[in-house]
């Protein structure tokens, strides 16, 4: 959220009209490259980078590392179009106000998106915990708990792609669940997130 904030931000209210250009069509672009893609690229960039701090390479911080720029466009390109659904007035009085540029934002648009915020970030959120073929690339394939993040793992997604094929019984019973259980934490998620908007807009009626 922080760094898809900071990009949208810049590209929106400090950067020039070109680069702003330039940057909403990279967070698009980043935000349809296939997942095979970022896991080609893990494995030849970020799993190296892993090895050489703590060997294997294939663990959880590769995962994550991956993850990191696949989810960023998602709550980018919500942002984007939450800044962009704000009146067309705020910046008149903004500069009627004699606010800067950071002011502006820290103190009129960011109060003004918030709920967004949250939303876009939940969004991102549920988008990479449903991921598979990246993660399944870099983190390892080894089914453990890890100890810590440089330790290899085989998450939930990728455990039901690899072993569906050949399961039966109670094995397959067993991925189904593991489907439900993962299926019940989005919702749990987007529960949550509709929780806080309503506790925020009675907040700001009580105000």
């Amino acid at each position: 959220m922080p760094i898809a904030l900071s990009v949208v931000f810049y590209a929106q209210y400090f950067a020039s009209r070109a680069q702003q250009t330039l940057l909403r069509r990279w967070v698009e672009v980043l935000g349809a490259i296939p997942s095979v893609v970022y896991g080609l690229v893990g494995i030849t960039v970020v799993v190296p980078l892993v090895n050489s701090i703590a060997p294997p390479g294939t663990s959880l911080l590769a995962a994550v590392l991956v993850l990191v720029p696949m989810i960023v466009p998602t709550a980018a390109l919500f942002y984007f179009a939450a800044i962009e659904s704000l009146s067309a007035e705020l910046p008149k009085i903004a500069a009627a106000l004699n606010l800067s540029r950071f002011r502006y934002v820290t103190r009129v648009v960011l109060p003004s998106i918030h709920r967004q915020v949250v939303s876009g970030g939940l969004l991102a959120f549920a988008r990479a915990l449903g991921e598979t073929m990246a993660v399944l690339m870099v983190a390892g394939n080894v089914i453990q708990i890890p100890g810590s993040v440089f330790d290899p793992v085989r998450v939930l997604t990728a455990n039901i792609a690899l072993e569906m094929g050949y399961a039966l019984g109670i094995h397959r019973s067993a991925l189904f669940l593991t489907g439900f259980i993962m299926v019940g934490f989005v919702l749990l998620v987007l529960l949550f997130s509709e929780g806080t908007n309503r506790l925020t807009k009675r907040l700001e009626v009580r105000v």
